[in-house]
């Protein structure tokens, strides 16, 4: 069985445990936990804390594989950060499906993606690299993600709507079919998003929900 490392701590962090576990492909070596994050770990003790990012090109070494487990409540930077010096490190992105989840073997999910317990990816969905498609959210038919992309828990993404990298989709919200979203967009959870927004739109009150 393959190795993986987990880059993050915290409750996101935990969540990930829980699916690459369930689907039985790699062996967890452990967790790293980012400089700025190390006072707020949270991370099981199941797993070892393998250090911190400025041990990734070992780390990257000893595993290969490698999944960004830090939660995403705005434009991601940290995480995107993140992947960029793994992957310059030469570490190599899974992409992460959840046994419970959904996804059509007409849709595509770019590296590093995780699709987390009972999400749902339909038929001609484009998902893009190191994107969160959180806890039972739905992303419907021809739906193009860009890269680094939290769609998050219970998230409704419907038919031919497009969003850009780096945006952030909270809890429960409703895009409706058609819509586009800008890069860099920050929608709030439990919103309604009946028409198209512009790069760099806060959408409702961001409360990290």
């Amino acid at each position: 069985m393959e190795t993986i490392a987990l880059i993050g701590s915290g409750g996101h962090c935990k969540s990930c445990i829980d699916v690459v576990e369930a689907s039985n492909q790699y062996r967890i070596l452990g967790v790293v936990v980012p400089k700025n994050l190390a006072a707020h770990q949270q991370t099981s003790e199941q797993y070892p804390i393998l250090g911190t990012d400025d041990d990734l090109k070992k780390i990257v070494s000893e595993s290969g594989n490698i999944l960004i487990a830090i939660g995403q409540l705005g434009k991601g930077e940290l995480r995107a950060s993140l992947f960029q010096r793994a992957l310059d490190a030469g570490a190599v992105f899974p992409t992460i499906v959840s046994m419970f989840a959904y996804t059509s073997n007409r849709s595509s999910v770019g590296e590093g993606t995780i699709v987390m317990h009972m999400a749902m990816v339909n038929s001609g969905a484009i998902i893009g690299a190191n994107c969160i498609i959180n806890s039972m959210a739905l992303v419907e038919h021809d739906v193009v993600i860009g890269n680094n992309v939290h769609v998050a828990t219970g998230a409704r993404i419907n038919g031919n709507v497009t969003i850009g990298s780096n945006c952030f989709v909270g809890s429960g919200t409703i895009i409706k079919q058609g819509v586009t979203i800008g890069k860099n967009t920050v929608i709030s959870a439990g919103q309604f998003v009946r028409d198209s927004l512009p790069e760099n739109t806060v959408f409702g009150i961001h409360d990290e929900q």
